[in-house]
C-alpha cells in the first residue's frame, strides 16, 4: 500500500504528546520561528542594539512601564538601589529622563523607597507607586483632636422672651452649684446683663453675642452647668459638649469653630455624630477630642508633569495628600483595614482607587482617590469607600488584583474570587463570589489579554499556564493552555508580556528563553492555538548576567547587563515576521546569529486498523516546500549519522530520499543564516504492508 500525505505548515506549534495524539498541524519542538496560519512558518524577528547605559546598582530592577499611544511617549521604571536616585526611567529608546522630588516629600520618599518590593499603576500621566515591604500606619503628630476640650465650654441660648416690661423672664445657670441669675424682657440685652454677673465671679468667664452666652472657666477647667428659666424651662436652652438632637442647637449663632456632639441612642457612641459651626451652618464634622492621625507609608505618586524641545520628560516624585477622616468617631468610620498592614496591589475601578491587603479590598470614595472615609455617619451613600474581606475556605493570601470582563479578579495563594456587582458600585451590592481553586506562582502577576486572563499555577514543583474565560453560558472556567507542552512545567517562568494585538504571550523564563503562546481569534472563535520557543542572544561567550524584559504596544524590549555593569537595550519589533535581515545585532554591529530549528513529527499516517505501525510504515520520500534558505537534516538513529541538504534561493521545495522505517529517523529545519525561509507544507510519501490479522 502506497502513502502519499501532506502536512500543513505546523501553525500549532510545539507538541510533545505521543504520536497517536498529536495532530497534523503540530510538531515536536519549534526554536526561533513565528508559525502563521496564512504566510507558514517563518523565523521570528531579530533583537537589535539601540543604545546602553551605567546600571547603579546591582539591585538595578525593571518594576514597570506605560505607554502613551495617543502621544508617542512610552517610559520604563527601574529601582536602582541607589538612595540618591532610587527611581530611574527611560523613554522606550533607552534615553534617560529627568527626575525631581518635592523638596518638602524629598526624604521621606527616599525612606519609603528603602529595601523595596514595588509595583505601580498609571492613569494618564500619574503613577502611583506602592512598596509592598512597608507597613501602613499613622502618623499621630498630623490630624491631631480639632477641639480635645470641647466640653468645657457651656452655651446658654435665650430662645424667647416676654416682650413685656411688665412680664419679664426670669434666666439662670448654675456653675459648679453657684447661681447666676437676671430677669428681662428682651433676649439679647438680658444675655449682656447674664454675662455680667457671671464676670463678676472671678472664677468664670462669659462672652454674650446675640441671645446666647458662651461660658469657661478661668482657669480652662471643666466645670458643672444647669440651667432654669421661669417660663418652664421653654424659654431657654443650655448645651455644653453635646445635645440630644440637631435641632437643640440655635439656626443662627455666633462662635466660629464651636464643636458639639449629637447624642445618637443611649450610649452606643456609634450612632452618635458631630457638627460644628462654620459661620453659616452647623456642618457635619468628627469627633472634636480623637486623634485620628494620618496615614503614612502610603503609595507615592510620580507625575509626567512636562516635555522639553528635545522630546525629554520631567517627572516629579512627590507624597500623596491622603484624606483624614472628616466626619464621625473611630467606631461609626473607622480607619480602613490597609492601616498596620502591607499593601500588595492597586488598581483602578468603576472610577475608584482599590487597595488590596493579604485579606481585603479597599475601594476609595467615588471619584475622590485619596479619600477612604466615609462622608456623612448619618447615612450609608452609594459614593462611600468599600472595605470588604476576602476569606476563603484555606489560608490563603491575596497575592494580585486586575480588572477584567465587568469585574475584579482576585488572585490569593490558593484560590481566585470574582468581585463585581448588580447594578452601581456600592457598599450595598458589591459581591465577592469564590471562582476556582488554583495555587499561582507567587512572583508571576496575572496580565489579562482581550477576553482573557493568563495565569501561572504550580503543584507538586511542576508549574501550568492558565488561561481564564467565560464559556457560552457565562460561567468562568480555566483552561490548561500547557497541556501539549509538558516541558513548559519544568522552566521557572518569571514573566508573563502580553501582546495583544498580535495575539501573543510571552512566557519569560529565567534562562531568558521565552516561550511564545500563539492565540489567533476571528471574532469569538481562535482559529490558531500553539507554542514555540524564542532563545535570544546565543553566543559563544557569556555576555550577559542579566535580563530584564517590557512589551510597549507590539516592541519586545530586551534589558541585558553585561560584566561591566552597562544595561544593553535591545528591541524587537514582534510584527516583523516578514523582514529578510534574520540575526540579533550586538553594539557596535556585531552579528550573533539565531538558530531557527523546526523538530518534524514522526510521520506515520493515522490509520485505526494499525495496532504498531512503526515497523510496518516505510518512508521513501519527504518534500519541504519552502523559500527562502534553510537546511534539511535528516539522522538516522540506525546509522547514528545525520544527512543534510540545503534549499536555496530560486526552489520552491526540497526533496529527501530516505528509505528508513518511521521511528528509526528524525528530521529537522535548521538554520542560522541572515536570511528569512519560508515553510508551506511538507508530504511524506511510504509504504505500508499489513499483516494478515489486520487486513480487513
Amino acid at each position: 500500500m502506497k502513502i502519499h500525505k501532506v502536512y500543513p505548515p505546523f501553525y500549532n506549534g510545539i507538541s510533545e504528546q505521543i504520536n497517536e495524539l498529536s495532530n497534523d498541524t503540530y510538531c515536536r519542538d519549534m526554536i526561533n520561528c513565528v508559525p502563521d496560519i496564512v504566510k507558514g512558518i517563518n523565523r521570528r524577528p531579530p533583537l537589535i542594539y539601540k543604545t546602553d547605559f551605567i546600571k547603579p546598582d546591582n539591585t538595578f530592577k525593571l518594576f514597570h512601564s506605560y505607554d502613551k499611544s495617543d502621544r508617542d511617549e512610552s517610559y520604563i521604571m527601574f529601582y536602582t538601589g541607589s538612595s540618591v536616585e532610587p527611581i530611574y526611567v527611560v523613554d522606550s529608546n533607552g534615553v534617560k529622563q529627568n527626575i525631581t522630588y518635592k523638596s518638602a516629600d524629598e526624604v521621606t520618599i527616599k525612606n519609603y523607597l528603602t529595601n523595596p518590593k514595588l509595583k505601580a499603576i498609571t492613569v494618564q500621566d500619574r503613577t502611583w507607586i506602592v512598596n509592598t515591604n512597608k507597613v501602613v500606619s499613622l502618623d499621630m503628630t498630623k490630624n491631631t483632636a480639632p477641639s480635645p476640650n470641647y466640653y468645657k465650654t457651656a452655651y446658654y441660648w435665650l430662645k424667647s422672651a416676654s416682650g413685656d416690661t411688665n412680664n419679664k423672664y426670669r434666666y439662670a445657670v448654675y456653675l459648679d452649684n453657684i447661681l447666676f441669675e437676671v430677669t428681662g424682657h428682651e433676649s439679647d440685652s438680658t444675655a449682656t446683663a447674664l454675662a455680667s454677673a457671671i464676670n463678676g465671679n472671678a472664677t468664670y468667664k462669659a462672652v454674650a453675642k446675640g441671645s446666647i452666652v458662651k461660658i469657661t472657666r478661668t482657669n480652662g477647667g471643666d466645670f458643672n452647668f444647669d440651667t432654669w428659666d421661669s417660663w418652664g424651662n421653654m424659654a431657654s436652652t443650655g448645651f455644653k459638649g453635646s445635645v440630644d438632637k440637631i435641632t437643640d442647637l440655635p439656626k443662627t449663632f455666633h462662635f466660629l469653630d464651636t464643636y458639639i456632639i449629637v447624642k445618637g441612642q443611649g450610649s452606643d457612641v456609634s450612632k452618635d455624630y458631630y457638627v460644628k459651626w462654620n459661620g453659616r451652618t452647623w456642618e457635619e464634622t468628627r469627633h472634636p477630642a480623637e486623634d485620628r492621625g494620618a496615614l503614612t507609608n502610603m503609595p507615592i505618586i510620580m507625575d509626567r508633569v512636562s516635555i522639553d524641545g528635545s522630546g525629554k520628560a520631567t517627572f516629579e516624585i512627590k507624597l500623596e495628600d491622603w484624606n483624614a477622616p472628616l466626619v464621625g468617631n473611630s467606631e461609626n468610620n473607622p480607619d480602613p483595614s490597609f492601616l498596620n498592614t502591607p499593601i500588595v496591589d492597586m488598581l483602578f475601578y468603576k472610577n475608584r482607587f482599590a487597595i488590596a491587603t493579604v485579606d481585603s479590598l479597599i475601594f476609595s470614595e467615588t471619584a475622590k482617590y485619596k479619600n477612604f472615609y466615609i462622608k456623612t455617619a448619618l447615612d450609608i451613600i452609594d459614593s462611600d469607600p468599600i472595605d470588604v474581606a476576602i476569606i476563603g475556605e484555606k489560608s490563603s493570601e491575596i497575592l494580585y488584583v486586575l480588572q477584567f470582563d465587568l469585574g475584579i479578579y482576585v488572585f490569593t495563594s490558593e484560590g481566585q474570587y470574582e468581585v463585581n456587582s448588580e447594578g452601581d458600585f456600592s457598599i450595598k451590592t458589591i459581591q465577592v463570589d469564590k471562582a476556582t481553586n488554583y495555587s499561582i506562582k507567587r512572583d508571576v502577576k496575572p496580565v489579562a489579554i482581550n477576553n482573557r486572563i493568563f495565569f501561572i499555577s504550580t503543584a507538586n514543583g511542576l508549574q501550568k499556564m492558565y488561561a481564564y474565560q467565560r464559556d457560552e453560558n457565562a460561567y468562568l472556567t480555566a483552561t490548561d493552555l500547557s497541556l501539549v507542552t509538558p516541558t513548559l512545567k519544568t522552566k521557572n517562568i518569571k514573566k508573563i508580556l502580553p501582546v495583544a494585538n498580535l495575539g501573543y504571550t510571552l512566557c519569560i523564563t529565567d534562562d531568558n528563553e521565552i516561550y511564545v503562546f500563539i492565540n489567533k481569534e476571528s471574532g469569538s472563535e481562535s482559529v490558531q492555538i500553539g507554542w514555540v520557543r524564542w532563545k535570544l542572544l546565543e553566543t559563544d561567550k557569556v555576555l550577559f548576567t542579566n535580563f530584564d524584559f517590557e512589551v510597549i504596544e507590539a516592541t519586545l524590549l530586551v534589558f541585558a547587563t553585561d560584566s561591566s555593569n552597562n544595561i544593553h537595550l535591545f528591541k524587537m519589533d514582534l510584527s516583523d515576521n516578514y523582514n529578510d535581515n534574520k540575526q540579533d545585532i550586538l553594539k557596535n554591529g556585531i552579528i550573533c546569529p539565531i538558530k531557527s530549528v523546526i523538530l518534524l513529527p514522526d510521520y506515520y499516517p493515522k490509520i485505526t486498523d494499525i495496532k504498531n505501525p512503526n515497523n510496518k510504515i516505510l518512508i521513501k520520500k519527504l518534500k519541504v516546500e519552502g523559500e527562502g534558505v534553510f537546511n534539511m537534516e535528516m539522522y538516522r538513529k540506525d546509522y547514528r549519522t545525520t544527512f543534510s541538504k540545503q534549499q536555496a534561493y530560486g526552489f520552491k521545495d526540497l526533496n529527501f530520499h530516505v528509505s528508513s522505517k518511521v521511528g528509526s529517523v528524525e528530521f529537522r529545519v535548521v538554520d542560522e543564516s541572515k536570511y528569512n525561509f519560508t515553510i508551506k507544507s511538507v508530504t511524506v510519501e511510504g509504504l505500508y504492508q499489513p499483516s494478515s490479522q489486520e487486513r480487513i
